[in-house]
């Protein structure tokens, strides 16, 4: 939890940050950290986060197993890839990461079907709506 306070976040925003990455990755499927900030920012606004302290939240997950989600750096998931901008971490859902060889096979389709398409903002904003209206029939605050 140190590096969570490294960021100055409160427990509240990691909970909230933790709530959107899980929505992204069911919603997506998989999703950049970069295009999950663009959906964040519109639903949310800039003034609760700001974009260095999301990209920077991916990076600490990243390291965090029992996620239903991973992060992952994107030349470590695209050998050609020889970029390390940390806008270009991919948030995954977890069913698409298989093992051994060909593992990263279902993120490659999925990501394939993605291209040139625009992540769908109304559609994220209705399932947080949702999340928010559960927390609070069941008293969770933010």
């Amino acid at each position: 939890m140190k590096k969570y306070a490294d960021l100055g976040l409160s427990q509240d925003k990691i909970d909230l940050l933790h709530d959107y990455f899980l929505c992204f990755s069911n919603l997506y499927g998989v999703i950049s950290a970069g295009e999950a900030w663009n959906v964040f920012r519109e639903y949310e606004g800039i003034r609760l986060l700001h974009k260095r302290d999301f990209v920077a939240f991916s990076g600490i997950v990243q390291r965090e197993p029992g996620h239903p989600y991973t992060v992952l750096e994107l030349k470590g998931v695209y050998t050609a890839e020889t970029t390390a901008d940390p806008a270009k971490r991919l948030i995954v859902n977890n069913r698409l990461i298989g093992s051994g060889h060909g593992r990263y096979t279902l993120l490659y389709n999925t990501a394939e079907k993605q291209q040139n398409k625009l992540f769908e903002i109304d559609c994220a904003k209705s399932v947080m709506r949702r999340k928010k209206n559960q927390d609070r029939n069941t008293g969770r605050q933010r």
